[in-house]
């Protein structure tokens, strides 16, 4: 083979080259390359999802062993570890994970049910139980971090030094953890962190939806007081009558009553509102409370 010279006049203007070479085609039974970890991590969340623990186990151990520093991986065995029972290995797992990801609120949530489900002494620490605990509540958290929060506070709730701690809870803390334990309906759980609120805010408008929505929606008959749920919601609109949200409580709050007429009302002129404020998640919320009304109404009229 030929090619022209870089450098005119060294060797007259043509130099000879070797032969390219081919590359060697791999044997035919060679081995195949590990499969990288962020497969192994979605093949193991599918199993998580399924309840396919030791499959799942075994995957994310494969990943951690190919990138030991995978904190996707190590948070996934954690979680593994927490819901089959080893919660002392889910905490050896997990912690290590804080530094790294100190807002993670799923973290955060299976630190404190491992830490206050583990049966050995020199791991289960309820203080580090309620801190994690109260820090996930602070933050948003998502759908599946709010079960395992509401596991966490209902086994601490029945640790006496748990007690004492919840005892010196501010009024923030207290709100955001209801707020949690009322979007998993624990609301005996939230009433018990609300109730203390109100002798010293008694004018405090989220305190009285919050504690409308509890009587109304509540499913528990300890709890469920419809005509104490009106009247929190109406005592809330003496302070925030623009605020969506408290007529959307109330008009639950009438519906849990059995009154029709003013639920349909609230409903209809909530929607109408809500769309013209283009606010979606009301409107979306005041359609739901119309369709019920209506349906809960039409199912009344048959019996009667």
């Amino acid at each position: 083979m030929i090619r022209r010279c870089l450098v005119p006049g060294l060797c007259m203007g043509i130099c000879l080259t070797a032969p390219a070479q081919i590359p060697t085609p791999p044997p035919a039974h060679a081995p195949r390359a590990a499969p990288a970890a962020a497969s192994l991590r979605a093949e193991a969340r599918k199993q998580i999802a399924a309840a396919a623990w030791p499959a799942a186990e075994r995957r994310l151990k494969r990943a951690l062993a190919a990138e030991p520093g995978d904190a996707d991986a190590r948070a996934l065995l954690g979680s593994v570890y927490l819901w089959t029972g080893r919660h002392a290995q889910a905490v050896a797992t997990l912690e290590p994970l804080v530094g790294v990801r100190p807002d993670d609120v799923l973290l955060q949530s299976n630190l404190a049910l491992a830490y206050i489900k583990a049966e050995e002494a020199d791991v289960r620490d309820v203080r580090k139980a309620a801190s994690y605990l109260l820090a996930a509540s602070d933050s948003a958290p998502s759908a599946e971090a709010l079960p395992i929060l509401a596991a966490a506070y209902k086994d601490l709730r029945a640790s006496p030094a748990a007690a004492v701690l919840f005892a010196d809870l501010t009024p923030r803390q207290r709100h955001r953890l209801a707020e949690t334990l009322m979007r998993t309906e624990e609301y005996p759980e939230a009433l018990a962190l609300l109730e203390p609120l109100l002798p010293e805010t008694p004018d405090d408008p989220l305190l009285l939806n919050n504690l409308a929505w509890i009587h109304a929606a509540a499913r528990q008959p300890q709890v469920r007081e419809p005509r104490k749920a009106i009247a929190y919601a109406r005592q809330a609109l003496l302070y925030q009558p623009w605020t969506l949200r408290i007529w959307h409580t109330l008009g639950e709050a009438y519906l849990a009553a059995g009154d029709w007429g003013k639920a349909y009302r609230i409903a209809h002129e909530g929607l109408r509102a809500a769309r013209l404020g283009q606010s979606e998640q009301d409107a979306s919320e005041f359609g739901r409370l119309l369709a019920r009304v209506v349906r809960e109404r039409q199912i009344t009229d048959i019996f009667e």
